[in-house]
């Protein structure tokens, strides 16, 4: 593949991965704007810039006092979801938890077209964060507010 190398600056003549499937497939990049310049030798030098977004990822919500807690569960209470579901907007949205604590990795679920969401498998009295993530398909996202809830102590 031929490649013009200026510098440290190495241009190829072709998208980045993410931008496009395959040879012969529709590009996603097909609406990315081509901006260039010459160099200093008469060579023209082009690159991507990325259009401006038609749609902006809304910032998803839990509403905490209507989130209830058990013993080995959670049950968040997120209207995102339905206020803009992927089949309309194709922005995915991913419940993401951790016991609170320093250094806990965060775990996530897919969220579908609901607004109560329940987070089974916790351990009782114990204390986790919760946030929402929305996703476009440009990876384009945003966080929730972040709360953080106690499983109910267990009887036994």
């Amino acid at each position: 593949m031929p490649q013009t190398t200026l510098g440290e600056l190495t241009v190829l003549p072709r998208l980045p991965s993410w931008l496009g499937k395959g040879e012969g497939e529709e590009q996603k990049g097909r609406d990315m704007q081509w901006e260039g310049r010459e160099d200093g030798e008469g060579r023209s030098l082009q690159w991507l810039m990325p259009p401006t977004p038609l749609f902006v990822v809304s910032v998803p919500v839990i509403v905490e006092n209507q989130c209830r807690t058990y013993t080995y569960s959670i049950q968040l209470h997120s209207p995102s979801p339905l206020t803009s579901p992927i089949h309309v907007t194709g922005v995915e949205h991913y419940l993401l938890y951790r016991e609170a604590s320093v250094n806990k990795i965060w775990k996530s679920i897919s969220l579908y077209g609901r607004v109560d969401h329940r987070v089974f498998g916790l351990e009782p009295d114990t204390l986790y964060d919760f946030v929402v993530m929305a996703c476009d398909s440009n990876c384009e996202c945003q966080v929730s507010n972040m709360v953080t809830m106690k499983t109910e102590r267990s009887a036994y």
